[in-house]
């Protein structure tokens, strides 16, 4: 299945996913690089998934420090 996945701070914005995917006839979600993670309980888990999609370059840099 053939998705589109957005990402950056403004895609936040109230709708925009569901008119984005309207608009080009195609699923449409916010990115979470954070998906599938084990996070810190010291984590607010809706305050993350808010602001995940404006995280996806921060996290994807520092998950490269593991590849070596």
């Amino acid at each position: 299945m053939t998705k589109l996945c957005l990402q950056g701070g403004g895609v936040t914005i109230e709708g925009l996913a569901d008119i984005v995917a309207e608009e080009v006839g195609v699923p449409t979600e916010l990115a979470n690089p954070f998906a599938g993670m084990d996070v810190d309980s010291k984590i607010n888990p809706a305050r993350l998934a808010h602001d995940a999609p404006s995280l996806v370059k921060a996290c994807g840099m520092s998950l490269r420090s593991f590849e070596h």
